[in-house]
């Protein structure tokens, strides 16, 4: 019964979510099924097509923003030449490749991504490359750049190292995106009840709005990179790598006699993970659920698929997965349920008109179109100047229209609703009472 109510759970858990980053689907779907007719068959296929060009759109405008902080990163470091190293070997050294891929990818199929080290060509210039730099990316490779003394060994490189492969989990890329698919879901359920809905329907999906997508916006901004939370994610999972080391000992030393902001940080890290990591009573029963979850889903040891699982579903993948989205998503999923449940009724309660079918099948298919034709043209285009750049070769051959909108797109984007969004996130911060982290 409880195994049950587990499978039940994580399946409703996931249909809301889907259903609300894309709520018009599930109107479309509900809609045909009490109102049958040609139209609503070409309002579910055209919300089909809208989500999943969404889906493509919001990853892509995701390694468009981090293709441009590689080409930022790599311009401002003309005095050094970047040389492709095997990030297997690499990783090897210090602990297994197979357990690296599990915590961060919850299977052992993706691989962890490339590495570069940067290699000091001239020496006049004062500039140095001093921390590794890792650039999370959906539709191409990973991306790490390391200082050429990272393999010496030390303890704190080492940290820093893995830090960064931190990064790298699907975990932030969900957090980076989160936000994006929020918007993109509000925005479609209030636009759905706007034209399909009476008013007194489509104010009483407001609160219900707010609760769900606004929280997870909330959520998005205070573990962004405009304040620094979601390092502390990264610092976890390098101590998760490193809490058996021999050296984690001189690891704290070291921390203790640099007073940096950043190494204060890092202290204050240890502390709350090293606990958590220890002593985790209150979460024990969650972890064991998705455990056990997970197990029953193992391929036969003989079976030919049993090594897409043998390193991806370990206990340790799947605890540190379990405690790390434990700590970062919503659970009140209350809000979510409501509001399924008052889309559907409503879809069940208001047949469209012709003008509405027109309305919810066209403009939700060509703002995504749009969308996704701009966002994957940018990320090709400053993928097309990092790789470049790393390769140490000539941009390639474009026309004089796309070269003036890479200057551009390439440009810093520093601007107001970058200020607007740090803002926002300190506000949220601010009351520690508040905030939905724990």
């Amino acid at each position: 019964m409880k195994s049950a109510w587990r499978y039940f759970r994580v399946t409703l858990q996931s249909l809301s979510q889907i259903m609300l980053y894309w709520p018009v689907v599930l109107a479309a779907l509900t809609n045909l099924i009490c109102h049958f007719s040609l139209w609503a068959v070409i309002l579910l296929v055209c919300s089909l097509l809208s989500a999943y060009l969404l889906n493509v759109a919001i990853p892509s405008r995701h390694d468009a923003n981090i293709n441009r902080e590689l080409f930022d990163t790599l311009a401002k470091y003309p005095n050094y030449r970047f040389e492709k190293r095997d990030m297997k070997e690499l990783v090897n050294r210090y602990a297994s490749y197979d357990k690296i891929q599990g915590m961060l990818f919850r299977h052992n199929m993706q691989e962890v991504g490339e590495v570069y080290v940067a290699v000091l060509e001239d020496k006049s210039v004062r500039k140095r490359f001093k921390n590794p730099k890792a650039f999370p990316r959906v539709f191409f490779p990973n991306v790490v750049l390391l200082p050429d003394n990272i393999e010496d060994g030390d303890i704190l490189r080492q940290f820093f190292f893995f830090h960064e492969l931190g990064h790298l989990s699907t975990m932030h890329t969900r957090l980076r995106l989160l936000a994006a698919r929020s918007v993109a879901g509000g925005a479609c359920t209030l636009f759905m009840g706007a034209c399909l809905f009476p008013w007194y329907f489509t104010l009483a999906l407001i609160p219900f709005v707010r609760f769900w997508h606004c929280s997870c916006m909330g959520i998005s901004l205070m573990i962004s990179h405009e304040n620094g939370e979601i390092e502390r994610l990264a610092d976890a999972f390098a101590l998760k790598v490193l809490q058996n080391h021999p050296d984690i000992e001189e690891l704290e030393r070291k921390l203790s006699r640099l007073n940096a902001p950043r190494f204060q940080l890092i202290r204050e890290s240890m502390d709350f993970f090293k606990d958590w990591f220890t002593d985790t009573e209150w979460i024990t029963e969650w972890m064991n659920e998705d455990l056990n979850f997970w197990n029953r889903r193992k391929a036969p040891e003989n079976s030919r698929f049993s090594f897409f699982y043998r390193y991806g579903f370990s206990s340790e993948a799947v605890n540190y997965n379990t405690m790390i989205e434990t700590y970062c998503f919503p659970h009140y999923f209350w809000a979510a349920y409501c509001l399924c449940v008052l889309l559907i009724v409503g879809c069940v309660l208001w047949e469209p008109t012709t003008a509405q079918y027109i309305l919810l099948s066209a403009a939700p298919l060509l703002a995504s179109a749009l969308a996704t034709y701009r966002y994957i043209f940018d990320a090709l285009h400053t993928h097309f100047m990092e790789n470049a750049k790393l390769t140490g070769e000539d941009l390639p051959p474009l026309t004089e229209k796309w070269k003036k909108r890479l200057e551009k797109s390439v440009a810093p984007r520093d601007g107001f609703w970058q200020k607007v969004k740090k803002r926002m996130a300190l506000l949220l911060l601010d009351d520690e009472k508040r905030k939905p982290l724990t």
